[in-house]
């Protein structure tokens, strides 16, 4: 689950789909906005690889596995909410999608 801080002149959107791009490669168009324990949290649909080089590895999963870069809770409360945003708007996504469609973002603190 990509995740960064908000950057001077950058909504938590577009920091969202920056970090996205910058990690994992792909672009993204958000479709919904949670806070999650203070955090910003995204669910987006997953758009076209656009570059090769990335910050992480990335992959699809149909499941999460065990390995996560965030504790399971959040995983637990995000991926239900972001699937249940999607599927609201019934955008037709393949459903190994769904789990890696959330983007995090936090505001950069004061200097």
């Amino acid at each position: 689950m990509p995740g960064g801080h908000v950057e001077e002149g950058e909504t938590p959107e577009q920091a969202a789909a920056r970090e996205f791009r910058e990690e994992s490669g792909y672009d993204i168009r958000i479709v919904g906005r949670m806070d999650y324990d203070g955090v910003d949290v995204f669910a987006a649909v997953l758009g076209d690889k656009v570059s090769g080089e990335c910050e992480m590895e990335s992959a699809l999963f149909s499941e999460l596995p065990e390995e996560l870069s965030f504790g399971r809770d959040e995983y637990d409360t995000t991926v239900p909410w972001a699937r249940s945003v999607v599927d609201e708007l019934r955008i037709p996504m393949p459903p190994f999608l769904y789990p890696f469609i959330i983007g995090r973002s936090q505001p950069t603190p004061p200097r």
